[in-house]
């Protein structure tokens, strides 16, 4: 059930901030509070959308602790598949190395130059002053050219569909020599 952008409930009877804080507890195993600056809702509009990469994602705003609703930056509508997502800096650094050898293996030869935008929240302010983004391309493809910015949420073509991503990093490699990219 939602209101606008508030998730109200989830299942019928549970209680959202319920279910983030079970799902926390169950990841986290200590009683650290949650860092819902880390926290995505990845929703869908089916299971196995979600469990095949076929998903949106946004942020989490705020909650209430007295009704457990939580305030997403995007409506979903009722009848759509939420999970949740904690942002983690291991994975994010692993993900862009498998991003970038997989773009060059698409393009099918050594990158010309590359263009790089990332969410200020994924800069050096996630990697504790060090881009690692940017440690890792230039690490992989030492002489590229690579030119970018920080923003505040980045738009990429992903399953099919220009969308705005939350605390994301967009990657493209180009050759001149094929013309392509």
């Amino acid at each position: 059930q939602t209101d606008g952008f508030d998730l109200l409930q989830l299942q019928q009877i549970q209680n959202p901030f319920l279910a983030l804080h079970k799902a926390w507890n169950s990841h986290n195993k200590t009683n650290e509070p949650i860092p819902l600056h880390l926290v995505i809702a990845i929703y869908a509009d089916t299971a196995e959308g979600i469990e095949q990469g076929n998903y949106h994602q946004t942020t989490v705003i705020s909650h209430d602790d007295d009704s457990g609703a939580i305030t997403l930056a995007k409506a979903l509508k009722p009848g759509q598949y939420l999970s949740w997502a904690i942002r983690d800096k291991r994975t994010a650094e692993a993900d862009m190395l498998i991003t970038g050898k997989e773009l060059a293996e698409q393009l099918g030869c050594t990158p010309d130059f590359g263009l790089l935008f990332s969410c200020l929240g994924r800069g050096p302010y996630f990697y504790d002053g060090i881009d690692s983004d940017l440690c890792v391309i230039k690490q992989e493809f030492p002489r590229m050219p690579l030119i970018g910015f920080y923003g505040n949420g980045e738009i990429a073509y992903v399953n099919g569909v220009n969308q705005l991503l939350p605390y994301s990093a967009v990657l493209s490699l180009y050759s001149a020599r094929h013309g392509e990219y």
